[in-house]
Order: C-alpha cells, then sequence, then structure tokens
C-alpha cells in the first residue's frame, strides 16, 4: 500500500511556530521602545548643545547679550534680526542666522535659548535665574508627535555656559536616575 505524503503542517506545528515568535516579541519589544527613547535622548543632547553653542555665538556678536525664550516655529517667519538691550527674543537666532529654521513644534522636545548672563531659563528644576544655563530641552509630556507611545515625562538636559550638559530628571530626585523615566546621563 503506498505511503500518503501529508499536506501542510499539523496544527501543533503551527501552534508551536506561533509560541516561538511570541516569546521572541516579548523579549524584543521592551528593547526596541528602550533604543527609540535612547536615540530620541542622544537627539536632544545634540539639539541642546546646538541652541546653546547659537546662544553664546550670537552673544559673542552682540556684546554679551544672550537670547532668552521658547523657540517655536514662529521663529522662521521673523525677517529682520533686531538685537536689543537684552535678553533679546529667541527668534532672533533664527533671523540672524545663528540657527537654521526648524519645524520645532513637532519635535519630541521644546527647545529653549536661555540668558546665560542671568541664568534664567524656564527649564524643569532650573527654572528661575543663577544657573549659568544657556539653553535646555525639555520632552513634551505624553506621546512623542506622530506617536501614541507616552510613557516617558517631562525630563531633558541643560547646556550652561561651561559646556557642561547635565539631564534634567523628572522626578523629585536631584539626578537622573538610571531607567525610571529619565533619559540616560549625556557623553561630555
Amino acid at each position: 500500500m503506498p505511503r500518503k505524503h501529508r499536506q501542510g503542517f499539523t496544527l501543533v506545528e503551527l501552534l508551536v511556530v506561533c509560541l516561538i515568535i511570541g516569546i521572541l516579541a516579548a523579549f524584543s519589544i521592551p528593547q526596541y521602545l528602550k533604543s527609540m527613547e535612547n536615540s530620541k535622548a542622544d537627539s536632544a543632547a545634540g539639539l541642546v548643545r546646538m541652541v546653546a553653542s547659537a546662544n553664546k555665538m550670537y552673544a559673542v556678536d552682540h556684546n554679551g547679550v544672550y537670547t532668552a525664550g521658547h523657540l517655536t516655529n514662529d521663529c522662521n517667519t521673523v525677517g529682520t534680526c533686531a538685537p536689543g538691550a537684552g535678553p533679546d527674543p529667541v527668534c532672533n537666532l533664527v533671523a540672524c542666522k545663528y540657527l537654521a529654521s526648524n519645524d520645532f513644534n513637532s519635535m519630541a522636545y521644546n527647545a529653549y535659548a536661555c540668558d546665560g548672563v542671568t541664568g534664567t531659563c524656564p527649564c524643569g528644576k532650573r527654572s528661575g535665574t543663577g544657573n549659568n544655563a544657556t539653553a535646555c530641552v525639555m520632552r513634551v509630556n505624553g506621546a512623542s508627535p506622530g506617536t501614541s507611545n507616552t510613557p516617558y515625562t517631562q525630563w531633558g538636559y541643560v547646556m550652561d555656559v561651561f559646556g557642561q550638559v547635565t539631564c534634567e530628571p523628572s522626578g523629585a530626585t536631584g539626578a537622573c536616575a538610571a531607567g525610571g523615566n529619565d533619559p540616560p546621563t549625556p557623553s561630555q
């Protein structure tokens, strides 16, 4: 009697394959989300360095007068560079060509230029004066633009007049925690 060849897979074989794929996904998805957040943190550290460098160059060219304020898309439409007695409007960084026009409103971070003389900066625990900040970026609360992922809250980085980038924690602690909702400590 000829032996009949079976067609396809058995139900048990299909269930084993689905189980293996599910186990692999359970291990890989959290790592993927962590690596995505680390790449956003690297982007934030780069953004704070860019805004701080532009603000310091502006101050050098304008007799030590820094800009201060929140960078938004409105800065892209300011046509004239109008330095004053300081702190100057933050949009001068774009108008005076120290920063390129960007889509600031769709970033995962709010970018701020800070007055490096008085240290006035609106970021997190460094709000107020006397902190020597020249720029800061803070994570937008809730989901990043274009996503529905909301595990992270308000955190970011601050750069002072000496070029030191420090983490701005989201919690009540004085330093960024390893893990949790805080960014990794920036590399110098």
